[in-house]
């Protein structure tokens, strides 16, 4: 009764209805003796959170009435119909079996990378969209620009990273992986490692900048 791509409302324990669509459905063995039920996987608006539910369920809302982007849908090896990786995004085609980002400025196209997937292509485009066009860059996704703002707040920061020999060793953040998600941090004695932040073992001495929401100072 509900197609893949249907627009939908999940109500959150914040009270706020956050919108989404069906991006597969399936079924599962709930019970002993081969009882099975019909879930539904659920991508929201934001392009990272996903869940997955029945339907009806009384904190999710079918969405009637036209939809403004349409979603074409394909059924896989396995028989679940799902939401095609080729749903149009900003900044992102299809080649060859993987997905590009690009992103043209000052009448050149800066290459962004290759992608297994059509999502972290897109998060790719927002990331660097927001990192040459500012608040005026036009995104796929409406998190990146939280995301990045957090980004922003440690990049160059001073750091102290605690060692397993209890001293405290001085540092600098000096650039970010989004592929792993994680901060790339320089010591004063040219080590370098990688590490997602908050960390209890990484103090912030320094930033330039003022913490965005969520991230502590």
């Amino acid at each position: 009764a509900y197609p893949v791509g249907q627009r939908l409302r999940v109500l959150y324990d914040d009270g706020v209805w956050y919108p989404g669509r069906i991006r597969c459905q399936r079924l599962v063995t709930v019970a002993e003796g081969a009882v099975e039920e019909k879930v539904f996987d659920i991508l929201l608006d934001d392009g990272v959170t996903e869940l997955t539910s029945t339907i009806p369920d009384p904190d999710i809302e079918i969405v009637t009435g036209p939809d403004p982007e349409e979603v074409p849908s394909v059924t896989s090896a396995a028989g679940v119909e799902e939401i095609d990786d080729k749903v149009s995004h900003i900044g992102v085609r299809r080649r060859d079996g993987y997905w590009v980002a690009e992103l043209k400025r000052a009448g050149q196209t800066l290459k962004l990378g290759h992608f297994d997937n059509a999502l972290d292509a897109a998060r790719a485009y927002d990331s660097a969209a927001l990192k040459y066009q500012g608040e005026k860059a036009k995104l796929n996704f409406e998190q990146s620009r939280q995301n990045f703002e957090e980004v922003a707040y440690y990049l160059h920061s001073r750091v102290r990273v605690l060692y397993d020999d209890g001293v405290w060793y001085d540092g600098l953040i000096s650039g970010y992986d989004y592929k792993i998600k994680e901060y790339m941090i320089r010591l004063e004695d040219d080590t370098r490692f990688t590490s997602a932040l908050p960390d209890p073992d990484i103090q912030v001495t320094s930033s330039s900048t003022i913490p965005p929401k969520g991230v502590i100072a």
